[in-house]
């Protein structure tokens, strides 16, 4: 807060958050293509090895998290800029970030960020319905059409999905380890790193209840839905892509939600996203660009004062 006081310097970092992603995604697809990845899935496909993106990260998990936090940034980038050819890049970008995703074969992560959009869709939806933005025939008509083609597809690669992202040796693992650390779990917590027993546990919510007790759970589950409140009602009913308290709300819900089988809290690369939306929430709101509603309500104020003007000069003429 005491670097980012301008504008300029915020733009500089929407930026960075950008260019951080696609590079990662692109050094992720690179190594998908030309097999310099090492990091082995589980299972094949249709006899095939499966080898997965992990980019500079070590751990495709990660990797995959990262990309899911950084592509609502993306997507605010390709909204809020005006020149068609930039862009037309950072379409690029995002398409790029969404193969690395995939590339990654990382479930949860590809899940957490389909649940994400799924009710971001939902919502401006509704939104738009409440206010009479959308006509009746898309409702009617194109609604289900969607509705339909995404069952297709889903019936159609339904093997390859399941085998990829459900049907998975470590899902058996996970769950022991589960089952592990919860039968020696001590309501006061066993302190930070002791809880887990020595084995590895996907899942921050766990993690922080066997750490720290029901207090530390209670108090971190107190203060995510704090942030998350705090974005929201700092949107003030603009729920459109360039409004950054949105954006940021949504990069925070991949966030709350990759937390229920991973453990981005006690990664060092990824919590320090808490800090930028921490950030977002309290910024001042000078250095934020505007949003689209206020960009509306401008433009309707000096529609009203250009109609003002006008009629002021029509009276001194007669």
């Amino acid at each position: 807060m005491n670097t980012i006081t301008t504008k300029k310097r915020f733009r500089t970092l929407v930026n960075m958050l950008v260019y951080s992603g696609t590079f990662a995604a692109v050094y992720g697809c690179i190594q998908y293509f030309f097999g310099l990845s090492n990091y082995v899935l589980q299972e094949d496909v249709y006899g095939n090895l499966i080898y997965r993106s992990v980019g500079a990260f070590g751990l495709a998990n990660v990797f995959a998290t990262f990309l899911a936090m950084i592509i609502p940034f993306i997507i605010y980038k390709i909204k809020i800029t005006k020149n068609k050819f930039s862009k037309f890049i950072n379409v690029i970008f995002l398409a790029l970030s969404l193969m690395g995703l995939y590339f990654s074969y990382s479930r949860w992560a590809i899940v957490c960020l389909l649940i994400t959009f799924a009710m971001y869709s939902l919502r401006r939806f509704v939104h738009r319905v409440i206010h009479k933005k959308i006509s009746v025939f898309k409702i009617t008509f194109l609604f289900p059409i969607l509705i339909g083609v995404c069952i297709y597809y889903v019936n159609k690669y339904s093997e390859t999905i399941n085998t990829l992202f459900f049907d998975r040796g470590s899902n058996d693992i996970r769950g022991s380890n589960l089952t592990f650390v919860l039968q020696n779990f001590k309501p006061w917590g066993s302190g930070l790193g002791n809880g887990n027993q020595g084995v590895i546990v996907d899942s921050n919510y766990v993690n922080v209840l066997i750490d720290t007790g029901v207090v530390g759970l209670a108090l971190f589950l107190l203060l995510i839905l704090t942030i998350y409140g705090g974005l929201r009602k700092r949107a003030k009913g603009d729920i459109s892509f360039s409004n950054i308290h949105i954006v940021t709300a949504l990069s925070f819900l991949v966030f709350i939600l990759n937390g229920i089988l991973e453990t981005p809290l006690y990664n060092s690369v990824i919590n320090i996203f808490l800090g930028i939306y921490i950030f977002v929430l309290n910024a001042d709101k000078s250095i934020l660009p505007e949003t689209e509603e206020h960009l509306e309500e401008a433009q309707e104020e000096l529609k009203v004062k250009h109609k003002r003007k006008k009629r002021k000069k029509y009276r001194l003429t007669w």
